[in-house]
């Protein structure tokens, strides 16, 4: 009797793309020897978030984001809340790089697509790009609010 041969999977082409265009960019920003600057970036539409806390902002991310995939893990599927430890660990993973301040991709089943970015001529400018993958613009838009609602908390 002949094996089963699996059936092939479905796939959003649109969404493919939009992916493989997210992924190229940023390999191809991690792989810049030039690093923009923050007029660089200003030109971009990047948009700046100087001075937010990246822990909260890392929290607030993952609370916006949507699980996805064919495969949702039953033990993240019941998270809404990512805990202090992970969000810092996110933040530690990055604060000796010297490009990016924030890299969030896929977590805990969650397409959070987060890239904090730091200017090569201010490294503690952070900006964020005018588009959030897999998100909406008003989600962006919310995302920026409350980033800049956290400078305050970190100046007092």
């Amino acid at each position: 009797m002949a094996a089963k041969m699996p059936k092939p999977a479905v796939w959003d082409i649109e969404a493919a793309l939009r992916d493989y265009e997210e992924t190229r960019w940023r390999e191809d920003y991690r792989a810049q020897s030039q690093r923009p600057t923050a007029s660089d970036l200003h030109a971009l539409d990047f948009i700046e978030i100087t001075g937010c806390d990246l822990v909260a902002l890392a929290r607030y991310a993952f609370r916006q984001s949507e699980q996805m995939g064919s495969t949702v893990n039953i033990k993240h599927a019941a998270t809404d809340e990512l805990v202090d430890v992970i969000a810092q660990a996110f933040v530690a993973e990055c604060a000796d790089h010297q490009r990016l301040a924030l890299d969030m991709e896929w977590v805990m089943s969650r397409a959070v697509r987060l890239l904090v970015l730091r200017a090569s001529d201010a490294p503690e400018r952070l900006f964020v790009s005018n588009v959030w993958p897999d998100h909406t613009a008003e989600q962006l838009a919310a995302l920026v609010a409350f980033a800049r609602s956290t400078v305050m908390a970190v100046a007092a």
